[in-house]
């Protein structure tokens, strides 16, 4: 729940609607709910799937401090890769660092052979 924290209190307050959405009952929702509320997303056996991920207390219901950890979870992943492509697009010879002229190519869109 740190990384919740972190959350501006616009993105908490979605995702609690989406959650509330996908559940019968406000306090918890169990794998039928949540299979039901995922019918016009993915099918059943989709739905399965990702309930038994969410699911990380093997209670077989999904409580919100499960579902914001997903949801977290899938931002930082999303926020990595951004990163390493952002990264890999700058480190223009592959070498795992990035140098002035690198940056300076990718931004002036120039051939970095000719920069300096």
């Amino acid at each position: 729940m740190v990384i919740a924290n972190k959350l501006p209190a616009e993105g908490i307050e979605k995702y609690k609607k989406i959650f509330h959405k996908l559940q019968k009952n406000k306090s918890f929702n169990s794998e039928e709910a949540f299979v039901e509320g995922m019918k016009s997303l993915v099918n059943e056996d989709q739905a399965k799937e990702i309930f038994f991920v969410l699911d990380l207390d093997g209670t077989r219901r999904v409580y919100w401090s499960e579902f914001l950890a997903a949801i977290c979870s899938r931002d930082i992943l999303l926020m990595e890769q951004n990163l390493k492509e952002a990264f890999e697009t700058f480190d223009i010879e592959k070498r795992g660092f990035i140098t002035s002229v690198d940056f300076k190519a990718v931004i002036l869109g120039e051939d970095p052979t000719y920069l300096f």
